[in-house]
């Protein structure tokens, strides 16, 4: 009794399968992805240059923008509003009111914790990074607390 897919002779197994076409070297119609193709107007755009971040095909095959960097800002603009509310804290506090100048210290604080959390955010989540890392550090050493406790250990 011959079983279907034998070869002439009944005692040989199958053996065509979904690559023989290849390993005979006979050609073979692939098609190509989308994501995998350059059309003329791609072409033309990456020969114009330009600032621009190209999408990533990812292992769908979906295009995925690149992350945005904004909690990074964020983060780096959250540091630099803490520098100024400690430096105006530590002068008017100086010179004039030092109630004013306890209020922008507590001020500072909140906005160097802002900083930290939003530049460990921004390095978890990779939506700016090393402008996080960058902001939640420089934040850190920017809080009035810290500098405090930092100035007292090298007291006498």
């Amino acid at each position: 009794m011959e079983r279907e897919g034998d070869g002439a002779d009944g005692d040989a197994p199958r053996t065509d399968t979904a690559v023989s076409p290849v390993i005979r070297g006979e050609p073979v119609d692939i098609p190509t992805p989308i994501w995998g193709a350059l059309v003329q107007e791609d072409m033309q755009r990456l020969a114009a240059g330009g600032e621009h971040d190209p999408a990533d095909p990812g292992a769908d095959g979906e295009l995925h923008l690149p992350p945005r960097r904004l909690l990074g800002w964020l983060s780096l603009l959250a540091f630099v509003v803490t520098a100024v509310l400690h430096g105006v804290a530590v002068d008017v506090a100086a010179h004039h009111d030092p109630a004013m100048g306890g209020f922008l210290a507590w001020s500072a604080i909140i906005t160097s914790l802002a900083a930290v959390g939003l530049g460990v955010t921004a390095a978890i989540l990779d939506r700016g990074r090393t402008l996080g890392i960058i902001g939640a550090v420089c934040g850190l050493l920017a809080n009035p607390w810290v500098v405090l406790v930092v100035l007292r250990l090298f007291a006498p």
